[in-house]
């Protein structure tokens, strides 16, 4: 079905604006409005709506939509279900990372610079769980022994926030499945906003 990059987009943001509405109670504010009228746009010159000839053309575009809206809404369950596997791996990773810098400490084949990265769980500035890149260029092996000692003692504290995080995407997971549900009254409640995009595609 959405198969160009801006219909694959389109199809992502009906399912986006459909759980913000969802967790809203029911309201799309007016830049999330404009949002799902661009969306719309852009799916009725990709798809040529314009050209449909039927007696009903707002109900026909709106099964378009709740397709491209279920799309939508199995990637970004796709995606969840993909961060969450490798968050709940990131503990032992992140140990794994601390045992290899401790082995290049004392190991006489350790060439320098060391240059790795690894991720961990963090909270950004509105308190939302996010996942952070540390990009690390050692320049000898006192630096390799401190960066590994405090990976050590962070180790604690960062498998908190990793099961933290865990707990928060599963409960993402849940608003996405009941989000799932609740398209077609999304579909159905989007019809004026399609009729008034057809206006200016015709």
């Amino acid at each position: 079905m959405a198969r160009s990059p801006e219909l694959k987009e389109a199809s992502r943001r009906f399912a986006s604006l459909a759980l913000a509405k969802l967790e809203q109670q029911g309201i799309l504010n007016v830049r999330q409005r404009e949002q799902l009228r661009r969306s719309l746009a852009t799916s009725g010159e990709e798809l040529d709506w314009a050209d449909l000839e039927s007696d009903d053309v707002v109900a026909d575009v709106a099964k378009v939509m709740l397709r491209m809206a279920r799309s939508g809404a199995k990637a970004m369950a796709k995606d969840l279900e993909e961060e969450l596997s490798i968050k709940k791996k990131e503990t032992k990773t992140l140990a794994k990372v601390a045992a290899s810098l401790h082995k290049m400490a004392t190991s006489k084949k350790t060439e320098f610079p060391v240059i790795m990265s690894y991720d961990y769980t963090a909270r950004d500035a509105s308190q939302n769980y996010v996942t952070k890149t540390e990009e690390l260029e050692l320049e000898d092996a006192a630096g390799v022994t401190s960066t590994a000692e405090g990976m050590d003692r962070s180790a604690p504290n960062r498998e908190k926030l990793t099961n933290l995080m865990i707990t928060d995407l599963k409960a993402q997971q849940a608003r996405q499945d009941e989000m799932y549900k609740t398209l077609p009254d999304f579909v159905s409640s989007s019809k004026q906003l399609i009729s008034e995009v057809m206006a200016t595609l015709q």
